[in-house]
């Protein structure tokens, strides 16, 4: 089969649309919304939950003013959390700013500590700009897309990118370039989304705010396949495609090539996938140009490696290697049972080269603390 482009993959995507607060609703009600009650197995973690819900609160509270039009508006959203995060989280922390401590297989190998579960975790697919009002295409965009979960509340950025490496944007390919997360987003109450995002022009100061505001994802009380939350903006609506998954795991990947060589010309695509969640992929490399990013040692250049993929049951996950030209395409994939630990190993043969695909899996903590940073 044909691999859908990232464009259509919001096709059939439940929607959701933003409240007032930020928070992300199903559209047609609030029905089946919860706050995420997943065990938290420390005092400290149940503190900070309380603390983000107070964070809320607040913001809920500052969102109350009377609507205010133009950039402006937007542009005041992100001062007022930053106050209200700094009056929560600041001392305990750090600084606003600050990336996430955490990195990625944490617990993949040497002891596992108590509060190491499987957990609830917010797997986000792509992210699209949709409904230009006053922008026209393309769009030259820079700034940033982040999480803040409760492990660290710390900044997980999914897009990254400044005014000298902006990405273009097309109405024919408007869907950001993701580069992360760089850990697992925890679902274990609010899931905060942060957006700065702007549109390069001539001069800096002619530069236009495309997107900024902040708003939160709760865990519903039943599982949903796919989600698509719409959040409009002034001169946008961002489309987030997301998914929650409950009794997850953390899987990052890797992959070498082994045998032959990528062939000259042939655009590259490598992506994931679970049982668990239907006709949605989670692009991993998406190579148009035909110049495979493949390191001396042969490793791929992965713009992400972090996926998620649910324990027991069923679910497996899937990695795909396509190579495309025009009247050709060669894909194979390698297919993996969860794991609490350790790693998987498992090979993509293309015919002419293969490709070694490894899976590095690690339970989740829910403790949010830097002592506990080992992963990076």
């Amino acid at each position: 089969m044909e691999f859908e482009t990232m464009s259509s993959a919001f096709a059939g995507l439940k929607t959701h649309t933003s409240d007032d607060d930020g928070a992300a609703r199903p559209a047609g009600g609030t029905r089946g919304a919860a706050t995420g009650k997943e065990p938290i197995c420390s005092k400290a973690g149940a503190n900070a939950r309380r603390r983000e819900r107070q964070l809320f609160r607040d913001s809920i509270k500052a969102g109350r003013r009377p609507p205010r039009r133009g950039d402006e508006e937007e542009e005041g959203a992100i001062p007022v959390y930053r106050r209200a995060w700094e009056t929560s989280f600041g001392g305990v922390f750090g600084s606003f700013d600050d990336e996430t401590a955490l990195g990625p297989m944490r617990y993949t190998s040497g002891p596992i500590p108590e509060n190491a579960v499987p957990a609830s975790t917010l797997q986000i697919f792509s992210v699209r700009v949709t409904d230009l009002k006053g922008l026209w295409w393309p769009l030259h965009v820079y700034g940033l897309v982040a999480t803040r979960d409760e492990a660290d509340h710390n900044r997980n950025f999914l897009f990254r990118r400044t005014r000298d490496n902006c990405q273009i944007l097309t109405k024919e390919d408007p869907v950001l370039l993701l580069t992360g997360p760089s850990r697992a987003v925890l679902l274990a109450g609010l899931v905060t989304f942060e957006v700065q995002l702007m549109v390069k022009s001539k001069t800096e100061l002619a530069d236009k705010v495309l997107a900024s505001k902040v708003f939160y994802f709760h865990q519903g009380s039943r599982r949903e396949d796919s989600i698509c939350t719409r959040i409009p903006y002034k001169h946008c609506a961002l489309e987030f495609a997301l998914a929650p998954l409950r009794h997850s795991v953390e899987a990052t990947v890797s992959v070498q090539l082994v045998d032959g060589s990528w062939p000259d010309g042939h655009q590259g695509l490598v992506f994931s996938c679970t049982d668990s969640i239907k006709d949605t992929k989670m692009v991993l490399l998406d190579c148009r140009d035909g110049n495979m990013p493949i390191g001396s040692d042969g490793m791929f250049e992965l713009s992400r490696c972090v996926v998620c993929a649910e324990l027991g049951g069923r679910d497996k996950l899937m990695v795909s290697v396509q190579a495309r030209r025009v009247g050709f395409l060669m894909r194979n994939a390698a297919v993996f049972e969860p794991k609490m630990s350790g790693t998987s190993v498992g090979m993509c043969d293309l015919r002419f080269c293969k490709m070694q695909v490894t899976v590095a899996w690690s339970l989740l903590s829910t403790s949010g603390t830097h002592a506990d940073a080992g992963g990076k």
